[in-house]
């Protein structure tokens, strides 16, 4: 810069400042693509793994919307695909089925593992029988609930239970 003008030296400088802008622009957008491959990749693989699960799987979020569902969490629940489960929600599950103790007595739905996992208490896996309100016709379900909790400094604090549903 020396051999310039202050004005050219100015403008000089300017110039190298967008180019080394438009580099580390390059480099993350670059970052991001590879990132975002390997993430779809990873995403798709995971798909795979618990499509070939026999238990059920549903992810529930704080607010007791169902984010996550594999199809056999779906059969499970009378349904005839993940997509629709998770259409449907916790609601559709309880208009087509009580939850109930092994015993058939009434269960507090409050102390579903799911539920505890999510006020934070201790949530014991927990075998329940299951009763069709069309049919009657019953089955049992062993649940565990496992809540996981991610603090993401750009979002705020999430909180979820991942539900593993095994048909007895």
């Amino acid at each position: 810069y020396r051999h310039l003008s202050p004005a050219n030296g100015y403008t000089a400088a300017r110039l190298a400042t967008y180019v080394v802008d438009a580099l580390v622009v390059t480099g993350l957008t670059a970052w991001l693509r590879k990132e975002r491959t390997r993430a779809t990749a990873t995403g798709a693989e995971l798909e795979a793994v618990l499509a070939g699960v026999d238990d059920g799987i549903v992810v529930q979020q704080s607010d007791g919307r169902i984010t996550y569902a594999n199809d056999a969490a779906a059969r499970l629940a009378g349904f005839s695909s993940a997509e629709q489960l998770i259409a449907g929600g916790s609601a559709a599950i309880m208009r087509r089925y009580e939850i109930l103790q092994p015993d058939g007595s009434p269960l507090d739905l409050n102390e579903l593992p799911s539920r505890r996992a999510l006020r934070g208490l201790p949530a014991p896996e927990r075998l329940v029988c299951i009763r069709s309100r069309e049919t009657g016709a019953e089955t049992f379900a062993l649940i565990r609930s496992r809540p996981v909790q991610i603090n993401d400094p750009q979002r705020r604090l999430e909180r979820f239970v991942v539900n593993v549903y095994h048909d007895q």
